[in-house]
Formats: C-alpha cells, sequence, structure tokens
C-alpha cells in the first residue's frame, strides 16, 4: 500500500511538472535571470554589430556606427523605422527611431535587457517585460539569437515599406 501511495503521488508530481512545462520553466527562468550578471556593453554591441535581427513581420539592421533602419508589415499597415542603437554597461541595448507610416510619424524608444549565467543569455524588453532565453549554450533551434543574420539583409524590403508608406 505504502508503494502504491508514493507511486501515485510521484505519477501526479510528473503529470503536473510535464503538463506546465512554460509555466514551471517561466519561472525558473525568470529566477535564473534575476541572479545572473549584465552582459558588458563590448559583448553586447558585438552582438548586435552589422546584424539584422528578423521577425515575423518585418526585420531591422544594426549598423557597427549606430545606425537603425527597420520596416514592419506590408500594404496599408506597412512602417518603417530610421534612427540609432547603442548599448550600456548594465546590459542595455536600446533603439530611437522614427517610425513611420501611412498615417504619418511617430519617434519610439525601446529597449531590451541582457543577462549572462554562463549557459544562458537571457533577454527582456523593458520596461516590464518577461526575461526569455535569447541564446543557449550550446544552442538550441528555437533560440531567438537565430533569427541575427549577418549583414543587411532589410535594403529591398526596406525600400518596399518606404514606397507603400508614401503611397497614400
Amino acid at each position: 500500500m505504502k508503494f502504491c501511495k508514493k507511486f501515485t503521488t510521484a505519477c501526479a508530481a510528473a503529470m503536473l511538472a510535464f503538463s506546465s512545462p512554460a509555466l514551471a520553466t517561466g519561472a525558473s527562468i525568470q529566477s535564473q535571470a534575476d541572479k545572473s550578471a549584465p552582459v558588458g556593453a563590448e559583448d553586447l554591441y558585438k552582438l548586435y554589430r552589422d546584424k539584422t535581427w528578423v521577425w515575423s513581420n518585418g526585420a531591422a539592421y544594426f549598423a557597427s556606427n549606430g545606425e537603425f533602419d527597420g520596416w514592419s508589415r506590408s500594404g496599408d499597415e506597412a512602417a518603417y523605422g530610421k534612427g540609432r542603437w547603442w548599448v550600456n554597461f548594465l546590459g542595455g541595448m536600446c533603439i530611437k527611431a522614427a517610425w513611420h507610416t501611412k498615417a504619418g510619424a511617430h519617434t519610439s524608444l525601446t529597449c531590451f535587457s541582457h543577462k549572462d549565467d554562463g549557459r544562458v543569455l537571457y533577454q527582456k524588453k523593458e520596461p516590464g517585460g518577461d526575461w526569455f532565453v535569447f541564446r543557449s549554450f550550446p544552442g538550441k533551434v528555437d533560440d531567438e539569437f537565430r533569427r541575427l543574420e549577418n549583414g543587411n539583409r532589410i535594403a529591398s524590403d526596406l525600400r518596399t515599406a518606404k514606397m507603400e508608406v508614401s503611397e497614400k
């Protein structure tokens, strides 16, 4: 009877753990990131410098001289941004850009924090975002880091977005 009770308890715990991995992993990621060290400015600069960050509905290019270009969406929802990006010694990377749409232009400031525990590089959008795994060591297929591609990969799409925005 003791074995059955222990076995049932173990099975229930395993089912709970496997039925809500996001909840368990999410809390663990927040805790691990909170304990990790901020990424240094030089390492952060090297991470983004001369890279294109590909999104599901757009992309952004981080030039080595600090210039930023980005585009998102298409057609009536097309937008493009032009501005600057920089890093700081507290693990932050920020983008200040003027985003243009058919409705007009607005300037936005977007910042991300980065922390590293030696095995995982964490990132979160500021203010108030949740930490997530940006890069694993060794890398995993779903690491956001894999969306950073070398060089400027947005020139053609950026031109298209600019043309779509100017067509009013």
